[in-house]
């Protein structure tokens, strides 16, 4: 598992750890992962202000359908002809037709994704929102890489 914070991906190989070590800033292009999710999120937490939104527990919630569709896309775009695992769309297909909004909300991330974070290719394994000792909205995520067993 990558860290925000390390520089090292653990992974599983032949039954034994095995440690390699990457080049953070290469692999997130310099910025920092929960920087990159909070900016991708950003539509949605600004309507959950807006409306009001007071608990964390309940953004971690809700944000757990834009972290679900940004690795869904990041897999997609990596193993386009993976169709036993075509999250997208399995994801469309979960959807009936008469719920525009939320159809409408899975595309505009699944865009968003593309047009504006496409060049970062890891997966979120975690991330939570916390509040910080002044108020703000403080973000912690792990990142890992794809691969095509996606156990992540």
């Amino acid at each position: 598992m990558l860290l925000a914070r390390d520089t090292l991906l653990t992974k599983l190989k032949g039954g034994a750890r095995e440690m390699m070590t990457f080049d953070m800033a290469a692999l997130t292009l310099g910025k920092p992962v929960s920087a990159v999710l909070q900016e991708y999120m950003e539509p949605l937490i600004t309507e959950w202000h807006h409306a009001g939104g007071k608990s964390v527990d309940e953004l971690n919630k809700l944000l757990e359908t834009p972290w679900t569709i940004w690795n869904a896309v990041v897999y997609h775009d990596c193993y386009p002809d993976a169709d036993r695992h075509n999250l997208l769309a399995d994801m469309r297909s979960r959807i009936p037709a008469e719920s525009v909004e939320i159809l409408a909300l899975l595309e505009f991330f699944i865009a968003r994704k593309r047009q504006q974070f496409g060049e970062y290719r890891y997966l979120f394994r975690e991330c939570t929102f916390r509040r910080a000792r002044n108020g703000d909205l403080v973000c912690r995520a792990e990142v890992c890489l794809p691969s095509k067993k996606f156990d992540a």
